[in-house]
């Protein structure tokens, strides 16, 4: 009788292993399965429009605790009175306030190191601002991570050209998208989508509610690098275009702009000799076209070009380095028309004690104030 218990009682223990065993196996099989789902997301990128941001996160974070794959950690926040992106939990871009910029806010960054490449606002509520907004997105190289947030309205004037480049990068909430919405979007120009949400006005009198997106992103383990001839200014363009997008066919792969400009000597040059400021500030894009329009001129000596800045700031220092003309900054002080005085008056003092003997110097606006 002890012997049947006995051995009753070692077939259930036996059993149970068994069982165990079997479960064992198949959590292990599930697990290698998601993990190949994981590594296959990784590799392709986010090409179905289904995944939404969170299951996007949660496969991502996933992978984080499994390999030792690079990842940027997003936080994109869009409603009536702010407008902020962090990355790593630094502030990118921070607009708060009734009285701050509205409009389109956008953010790019390298896919390789993370780093900010270029911000810029557009005032999408006001005519011609959409048209600006579809120029820059197509000047952006393909492979960059770019994050976009509305602050207070952004849609009244996004024509259709600037709603079907958003569309190419992947935006479903575009045809939804209207008066006083929030909206926010994470996305990479030719390849993955990371994540996009929005808040719908529920009258014209209100606006849509705030909206926070967190994404996790894989870094690539590569930069890209383009196949550029090995000369002195292609160093100098791959050092700005590494570092800096939103100047097109500057930094194009294909078909690259030159760096020297030739400009054609003048027969009787009354002008060789007279300097040329330029009154800029931080909107590397205009001092881009008007040192390119100034240089091109007939009669243009680039060493006698001094561009003033309006601040320290870094892109348009490297822009004068690019062209090899002079950049002088210097502290700003007072605020709108009083900074604007300050700044021509500081400029013009600089300028004719660089050039003693000079009485006729010539002064430009690049537009940046306006």
């Amino acid at each position: 009788m002890i012997a049947r218990i006995w051995k009753v009682l070692l077939g259930i223990v036996v059993s149970v292993l068994l069982l165990m065993d079997v479960m064992f196996v198949y959590d292990l099989t599930v697990n290698h399965m998601r993990l190949e789902d994981g590594d296959a997301y990784l590799q392709s990128g986010i090409k179905k429009t289904s995944i939404t941001g969170r299951v996007v996160n949660a496969i991502l974070q996933s992978k984080e605790s499994q390999h030792n794959q690079k990842f940027l950690h997003v936080k994109l926040f869009s409603s009536k009175e702010k407008a902020s992106i962090t990355i790593e939990g630094k502030n990118v871009l921070h607009v708060t306030g009734k009285d701050e910029a509205r409009g389109m806010y956008v953010v790019v960054v390298n896919q390789a190191t993370g780093a900010v490449m270029a911000d810029r606002r557009f005032d999408t509520y006001m005519p011609g601002a959409a048209d600006q907004l579809d120029i820059f997105l197509e000047s952006i190289m393909n492979g960059r991570y770019l994050f976009f947030a509305i602050k207070d309205e952004a849609t009244f004037s996004l024509n259709e050209n600037a709603r079907e480049t958003l569309r190419k990068l992947g935006s479903h909430i575009l045809e939804s998208l209207h008066w006083r919405d929030t909206w926010v979007f994470a996305t990479q120009k030719g390849g993955d989508v990371f994540g996009e949400d929005y808040g719908k006005s529920p009258n014209l009198g209100e606006w849509g509610a705030p909206i926070t997106l967190a994404v996790t992103i894989p870094l690539a383990s590569e930069q890209l690098v383009c196949d550029w001839p090995d000369s002195d200014e292609t160093q100098i363009r791959r050092d700005f275009c590494s570092r800096y997008e939103g100047y097109g066919q500057l930094c194009d792969c294909s078909h690259p702009l030159r760096i020297k400009i030739r400009s054609e000597a003048l027969p009787i040059n009354n002008v060789q000799n007279i300097p040329v400021g330029i009154i800029a500030s931080n909107r590397p894009q205009y001092l881009f076209k008007g040192l390119r329009s100034l240089l091109s001129a007939a009669g243009a000596n680039a060493s006698l070009v001094t561009v003033f800045i309006d601040g320290f700031y870094q892109e348009p220092v490297a822009m004068t380095s690019l062209y090899g003309v002079k950049a002088v900054q210097h502290e700003p002080s007072s605020q709108k028309n009083g900074r604007i005085t300050q700044h021509y008056g500081a400029s013009f003092r600089k300028l004719f004690s660089l050039y003693p003997g000079v009485y006729y110097p010539r002064c430009i606006q690049d537009l940046s104030f306006w």
